[in-house]
């Protein structure tokens, strides 16, 4: 099963004040179709009880190309790219009904012992499951060694609440995002339309926590690093653009 594929309908709770789907819907949707595939060959998070592993994921390269309005039918595709010892890269694209592609994305993922929460190596059977197609959205991959750039200012100070903890324990994946946007200043937040979002995570986040988010435009790029309130430990990187 190279590839694994789902429709899905825009409902209301996904939209912003204009009825278009926002960018964490669009993360929402790829995050639940990731593991969609696996739970079909048994590597979901309803398997964690048999299986013991869990995906983490490490970082995001998403391209937003048309935002859809509420109630479009959108048609959803992914699939492994590479698959090393202990983590994978998984693409994505979104269609419309009219069969253009409005959403890509890249993304890389590490398998992990759920209870440990070491890195498990991908065994040849998970590999066969998921199959390899060897095809990329973007010619430019993810940056894995983005930077917080110099000039940063905070911007956003945050105390973690328990409704931003998910099923690993940590902060979700989704919950960055939110974070990222509330560090933008105004008149940039106002201004995303069809944007570029990358998003690294260095170190995942509990409960309880606070974090300061830092805020710099750089070369046309709008970057918000996230930190631990001692500012001792990079959380993730953040940039829009």
């Amino acid at each position: 099963m190279c590839v694994f594929e789902k429709d899905l309908k825009i409902r209301y709770w996904e939209i912003d004040s204009s009825n278009r789907l926002t960018t964490k819907g669009f993360l929402k949707y790829l995050q639940d179709i990731a593991n969609d595939h696996a739970e079909a060959i048994g590597y979901g998070f309803e398997n964690i009880s048999s299986t013991n592993l869990s995906w983490v994921l490490l970082n995001w390269k998403v391209q937003i190309l048309r935002r859809p309005l509420i109630s479009e039918v959108l048609h959803i595709k992914t699939w492994a790219r590479m698959i090393s010892k202990a983590s994978s890269y998984r693409d994505f694209e979104i269609y419309d009904s009219n069969n253009n592609i409005i959403c890509k994305a890249s993304s890389k993922w590490a398998l992990t012992n759920y209870t440990t929460h070491t890195l498990e190596r991908i065994s040849p059977e998970m590999r066969n499951a998921y199959g390899i197609l060897d095809k990329s959205v973007f010619e430019i991959n993810i940056d894995e060694k983005m930077q917080e750039p110099e000039n940063s200012s905070l911007t956003f100070e945050y105390d973690i609440q328990r409704r931003d903890i998910d099923l690993n324990s940590h902060v979700n994946n989704l919950c960055y995002l939110d974070f990222a946007y509330e560090a933008l200043p105004l008149d940039v937040y106002s201004s995303l339309d069809t944007s570029t979002i990358e998003i690294i995570y260095k170190r995942q986040l509990r409960y309880p926590n606070k974090i300061k988010c830092f805020y710099s435009n750089s070369d046309g790029k709008h970057i918000v690093t996230i930190k631990s309130d001692d500012l001792a430990t990079t959380h993730a990187i953040i940039s829009i653009y």
